[in-house]
């Protein structure tokens, strides 16, 4: 006989109550009623969760509260074949230690392995438009920020298009889902101090149209960057910048690092780093058909290219693949190696610079744009990854060339 207390339907008012359970029925006496018989199938008993008083629910939705769960753990055992699994997880620490190791393996394995799968599987599925909307997006925000038109005279830049187009078309790709664009890499210049920039902002509703100093509206000055560098946004496009034409000595060079950029958009790169950061996002955006989710992410793309925060995995099939690629139109990857140990050297001597500019901080009193713009430029130099395994990944695809 098991001892509890008994409640009426929807209603906290309790008394003392006593069950008998066998394995077709239960007898229910309470002093009100007398007693209660009926199926054991009819009745529902909650989970045991420690020492926690279970609950008998029976038809008429009256309750049968007790904490004598030995008794009936001994029941269910008995005639439910019932081994109360979760009692026994949350009684045991050597099962809970367990669950813990377990989820934690889970959420490594899910990180190492399960989120590149579903990061490559959902960059494929990002419609063109979104595309090509995170492209428009993302050279307006560098347009910006960080370029002004390129300084290269039309027909070299013509130049440079044709052979990447003839390059294209020997790969059976269509030029016109890879344009081409030149950019002289350049910050404004937020230091300059301009005595009537707040009229400016806020002018004088008794003044005439065009009556301020001759300048007090224009664009801050930009300073000229020469950082080589070049990059594919998601929709397809390459950009080339100035220092990095200008640092090549071939056209072969310029392919190496074009076909190395057509290798990112291929395999979906910035798409694939874009899932991985916000995967949540993505997925939702993808099963709702709201693309807005992407307008928000699209703030980062500009960092990652920039950046050069691809993956060691992303820069290694990127490597691979142009290798592949120049090989079968016999262009030695020998270049690639050539103008990646240049633009090395070019980054350590800027890095350089910046190294003696911040020695000379304590003799000089900086603004916090100044500051800022100092920073921005020390982390454009130290993200990008150490080239030296790529540039034997090179030599080593070159020998493979020679040897054919």
């Amino acid at each position: 006989m098991i001892k509890g207390k008994w409640h009426l339907p929807k209603s906290s008012a309790a008394s003392d109550a006593e069950l008998s359970l066998s394995a077709t029925e239960y007898v229910l006496h309470t002093l009100e009623r007398g007693n209660q018989v009926g199926s054991v199938d009819d009745i529902q008993i909650s989970d045991r969760l420690g020492n926690i008083p279970r609950k008998i629910v029976f038809p008429d939705g009256s309750m049968f509260e007790t904490t004598e769960n030995d008794a009936i753990d001994a029941w269910q055992k008995k005639h439910r074949q019932q081994n109360n699994w979760l009692h026994k997880f949350e009684s045991s620490m050597r099962l809970a230690l367990v669950g813990v190791v377990v989820t934690a393996i889970t959420v490594v394995l899910f990180y190492q392995y399960g989120l590149p799968a579903a990061s490559k599987g959902l960059a494929y599925l990002v419609p063109d438009s979104v595309r090509q909307s995170l492209t428009d997006q993302t050279m307006e925000s560098l347009d910006d920020s960080w370029f002004e038109a390129s300084e290269l005279p039309e027909a070299r830049q013509a130049e440079i298009k044709a052979e990447f187009a003839d390059v294209l078309h020997q790969l059976d790709l269509n030029p016109d889902d890879f344009p081409v664009a030149f950019r002289q890499m350049s910050i404004k210049r937020l230091d300059v101090s301009i005595p009537w920039e707040e009229e400016c902002q806020t002018p004088d509703a008794t003044s005439e149209p065009d009556s301020s100093p001759e300048g007090i509206c224009d664009e801050p000055e930009r300073t000229k960057l020469d950082i080589p560098n070049a990059f594919a946004l998601p929709a397809g496009q390459v950009v080339f910048t100035d220092a990095l034409v200008e640092l090549s000595q071939s056209q072969d060079e310029l392919n190496a690092i074009f076909l190395h950029e057509i290798a990112h958009v291929e395999k979906r790169h910035a798409l694939q780093q874009m899932v991985r950061s916000s995967i949540i996002t993505i997925s939702l955006a993808l099963m709702l058909g709201d693309v807005s989710g992407f307008e928000e992410i699209a703030i980062g793309i500009p960092v990652l290219l920039l950046g050069s925060k691809y993956s060691r995995e992303f820069e290694a099939e990127a490597d691979e693949y142009s290798f592949d690629q120049m090989i079968a139109l016999d262009i030695d990857p020998i270049n690639f190696a050539n103008i990646m140990q240049r633009m090395e050297m070019t980054r350590a001597s800027l890095d350089d610079q910046h190294k003696l500019g911040e020695s000379l901080e304590d003799d000089t009193s900086n603004s916090d744009s100044e500051e800022n713009q100092i920073d921005a430029i020390a982390e454009y130099l130290s993200t990008h990854p150490a080239t030296q395994k790529r540039v034997e990944a090179a030599k080593q695809a070159s020998a493979k060339m020679q040897n054919r």
